[in-house]
């Protein structure tokens, strides 16, 4: 876990005290960065955490079947980790269509991602 300053209900500054990271955006984030071979920034690990404690407040978390976060991963194989479910397959996507920022690209025909996710699996 990152350590960094952060405040207190008081607005006095704590160094050293890690933020409360929820296990489930932890395990994805560690995943990530073993896939990426580097550190995610401490921007991107808040938008993971912040993304999966408002779908859990949500109540939509255990929805989630399958899916990816294209965004804010060094690299496409760091992109393809799944948040829930199987890794999706990649059909002819390479590291130059995507960019951390904006996401992945296709060209609409050859290049696609299979959730390898049975369209009858739910009701």
């Amino acid at each position: 876990m990152r350590f960094g300053s952060r405040r207190s209900l008081l607005g006095i500054k704590i160094e050293g005290v890690a933020p409360a990271i929820d296990p489930d955006a932890q395990a994805y984030i560690t995943a990530v960065e073993t896939a990426d071979g580097q550190s995610l920034e401490a921007g991107v690990i808040s938008a993971i955490n912040d993304f999966v404690v408002g779908c859990k407040a949500d109540g939509i978390w255990n929805a989630i079947k399958a899916s990816c976060i294209l965004a804010g991963a060094r690299t496409l194989s760091g992109a393809l980790v799944p948040l829930a479910g199987a890794a999706p397959t990649n059909f002819n996507f390479v590291s130059g269509d995507y960019n951390r920022k904006t996401g992945l690209v296709g060209n609409g025909s050859t290049k696609y991602l299979d959730s390898n996710r049975d369209s009858i699996s739910d009701p």
